[in-house]
């Protein structure tokens, strides 16, 4: 008999098919201030989807995936020959020949030694045939299945073609039903999708799956792309959507990246929701939530970046602000309080001006839903700010207490209008590294984090001081009131005014005691550190993770799993904040507790040698270790990567199966290439260099004709390298060849095998065995 069609469908199917719902979600930081003046609410209004509601339009099984056909292989019956006419040789079949076996089977190919051993077709009196490899009576080799489920209609028959172990699909093969257009093409275990895969469901490979199976089943990483479009990206487990992943609704302009949870959200995650682009707008038109979800909906602690600038930090409970939570205004003022159902409990402490009652009749702060037209428009006023009356709040509190009480104001005051004379100057350098790592965005806007900060910071070498000062050293600074545990949070956003505050106290602390003269001290480091570190070297990305986006987007899984080791194993500090940091020698142990460290595999020598490639400090004067150094995560993962590309995994290499079942999905990243510039010319470095500060501010306000001459050199010198650096920003300076292409698969292929075979597997034995002794203590 033929083996029967089996069809396999989810009972849930039908209960992820109904129409999404309104629900009632917070909205966009809308602020209303009533007559008496004695409450000021944030409203709630009915006006988008739950994003529990919205991750049901993309259920983790869809119906096209519900009718695909399995097919077993048949096996051979048994061997009893009715007729052969062939070769012979000493009584035995020899050569080629045909059998007609007992039961109607047909066999017609070579034989050694009386079996069927090496090439020949095989027919099953159902229809079902197979040609290709023998050996000793055993279908094994590569051949092809060939399921005729209509005879006379060739192109109607289900087709396997690849390597065959013991008559079931074994290794790599493609497979296609004649019943439907699914295809999949990758690799099987003993009759079943297992390993690396591409599951094909419409003729025109729109709908399909790539990535990780077990047992038939997605299991692991990989892409789902939908027949609607829309895109997720990250870990599944039996079929569904479970781990860290990214969903993109192309259809909705919005973006969850996270942790999900039987298809639904929850956990941490980020939501982005893309609003139209308006030309000329100060602030990003997205709204952005960052933190804790749960069955779908915002519940914990999380951030809200609303799309006029203004933001939210605090407690939610089913998608609404409720407890304590931090509300800034997109002019920097704070309300800090209460809040209940999405509404401030208490009024501002702040007075209430004609400019104040303005800015918040601005605020448009709804989110649009699902399935909802927005009507959002960025209201421009015959007060529209220009570059001279920007208004920008700078909070040098932490650096302004340093400063004797008459020259607070002027310092203050100095170190705002430098601020704004670079405008330009570093709003594209915020743009270029707030899109480090990323592929695309609807609105082309992105907002900077602190990997990104870590970034750029390293890029300018603001690591390499004579303080040594570290990367972590720096969020303490910049950060003085944080909550130590959130202190050096990679994924933590930082808003273009924060970026600002963030550049005066980084040259504050660098080259303060270096100012020798009677002007603004601010307004001097400032200007030193663009001429010193910003001009020569931002936007020329070092390191291992972020200079090339393909390999930025397919480690970031690795990334996710690496972060959570970090957490696990970093150390509190004895001193203030007491905040969890790791240094490059706890590390070194880290590895030699994992049993990584080897001599022909991975010494120690190499792994110091990666450390150093970016941080040259970690040799001293006298070339010894300086090894009591602090990394954050974006050093430590670095390294590791690092580490990946020195490991010796030669002979664990498989070229072959790397271009067949990864080339597919890294095509989809190349588009994405265009948005990485890599360098500034040593021209341009020369031409900064020469530009020397040499500027002594009157103690007046003021600014003197003498202090404006001098400081126009800078000025004009800083202009000429904005358009450099402007030019070099709409380059598009990716183009690789298939030689780039085949180092870019060994450079994912290495990492892969050292993060997914030697370090997550390390990590976790080192886990199990510290919690045993722990409980035999």
């Amino acid at each position: 008999m033929a083996p029967k069609a089996k069809k396999s469908a989810s009972k849930d199917d039908e209960s992820k098919k109904n129409k999404l719902k309104k629900n009632p979600t917070v909205e966009d930081g809308e602020s209303e201030i009533n007559k008496d003046e004695t409450q000021v609410s944030i409203s709630v209004n009915d006006v988008y989807n739950s994003t529990s509601e919205l991750s049901k339009q993309e259920p983790s099984i869809t119906p096209e995936e519900t009718v695909q056909i399995t097919y077993e292989e048949p096996v051979l019956t048994s061997i009893i020959v009715e007729s052969y006419t062939g070769e012979k040789d000493k009584g035995l079949f020899e050569g080629f020949g045909k059998a007609m076996y007992k039961g109607g089977c047909i066999y017609e190919g070579e034989f050694h030694l009386g079996l069927m051993h090496g090439k020949g077709t095989y027919i099953w009196p159902n229809g079902i045939i197979y040609e290709g490899d023998f050996n000793n009576n055993e279908i094994t080799g590569n051949g092809i299945y060939r399921w005729c489920t209509k005879i006379n209609d060739p192109s109607k028959w289900s087709t396997y073609k690849g390597q065959v172990y013991k008559g079931k699909r074994h290794g790599y093969g493609v497979f296609k039903s004649g019943n439907s257009p699914i295809v999949y093409d990758g690799e099987w275990h003993m009759g079943k999708r297992y390993g690396k895969g591409k599951m094909t469901y419409d003729s025109k490979g729109l709908s399909f799956y790539q990535g990780d199976w077990v047992n038939n089943k997605k299991f692991g990483w990989g892409i789902r792309h939908y027949p609607s479009g829309n895109v997720y990206q990250g870990m599944w487990v039996n079929d569904i959507r479970h781990g860290d992943g990214t969903m993109r609704w192309f259809d909705k302009n919005q973006i969850y990246t996270g942790q999900w949870e039987n298809g639904i959200q929850n956990g941490l995650g980020e939501h982005n929701w893309y609003l139209s682009r308006v030309e000329m707008t100060q602030y990003t038109l997205r709204n952005t939530y960052f933190g804790n979800f749960k069955n779908g909906k915002r519940h914990g602690q999380g951030t809200f970046l609303y799309a006029n600038g203004t933001k939210y930090e605090g407690n939610w409970e089913n998608d609404i602000k409720h407890g304590w939570g931090k509300f800034t205004f997109k002019d920097g003022r704070v309300y800090e309080g209460y809040f209940e159902d999405d509404k401030m409990t208490d009024s501002p402490t702040y007075k209430r001006t004609s400019k104040i009652s303005q800015e918040i009749s601005k605020i448009k702060t709804r989110i649009p839903s699902a399935g909802t037209t927005l009507n959002v428009h960025y209201i421009r006023t015959n007060q529209e700010t220009t570059r001279h009356d920007f208004d920008l709040k700078l909070d040098l509190s932490s650096i302004i207490e340093d400063f004797d009480d008459d020259k607070i104001d002027f310092e203050t005051t100095q170190a705002h209008k430098t601020i704004i004379r670079y405008l330009d100057l570093f709003k594209q350098i915020y743009r270029f590294y707030s899109q480090l790592g990323f592929d695309s965005s609807p609105d082309n806007t992105f907002v900077l984090n602190r990997m990104q900060s870590w970034r750029f910071m390293k890029d300018c070498k603001i690591h390499l001081n004579e303080h040594y000062l570290t990367l972590m050293d720096f969020d303490r600074l910049l950060n003085p009131k944080m909550n130590a545990n959130d202190l050096h949070c990679p994924f933590d956003k930082i808003l273009m005014r924060d970026f600002f505050n963030h550049i005066v106290i980084i040259a504050y602390h660098l080259y303060n005691e270096q100012f020798e003269g009677n002007g603004s001290v601010l307004s001097w480091c400032i200007e030193k550190l663009i001429v010193d570190n910003i001009l020569p070297s931002s936007c020329n990305v070092q390191g291992y993770f972020y200079s090339d986006v393909r390999k930025t987007l397919n480690i970031i899984p690795n990334m996710l799993k690496a972060y959570e080791i970090y957490k696990f194993i970093c150390k509190k500090r004895n001193k203030s904040p007491h905040d969890f940091t790791l240094t490059m020698r706890d590390f070194l142990g880290l590895l030699n507790d994992f049993k990584i460290l080897d001599a022909k595999l991975l010494s120690t020598r190499e792994i110091i040698e990666v450390m150093s490639s970016d941080n040259p400090i970690v040799y001293d004067s006298e070339n010894a270790y300086n090894l009591d150094l602090e990394i954050t995560f974006l050093e430590f993962f670095e390294i590791l990567i690092g580490c990946a590309l020195k490991y010796n995994t030669k002979k664990n290499l498989n070229k072959k199966r790397v271009l067949t079942s990864k080339l597919t999905l890294n095509s989809e990243q190349e588009a994405s290439d265009n948005n990485q510039i890599n360098e500034i010319t040593a021209n341009e470095i020369n031409e900064n260099k020469e530009d020397k500060i040499n500027i002594h501010d009157s103690d007046d306000v003021v600014e003197s004709d003498e202090k404006s001459e001098r400081q126009g050199d800078v000025l004009n010198s800083a202009k000429t390298n904005q358009m450099k650096l402007s030019s070099k920003l709409s380059t598009k300076s990716l183009n690789n060849n298939e030689n780039e292409d085949l180092d870019f698969e060994i450079w994912i292929e290495k990492n892969n095998y050292f993060f997914n075979q030697i370090f997550f597997p390390a990590a976790e034995k080192y886990n199990t065995v510290t919690k045993l002794v722990n409980l035999s203590i």
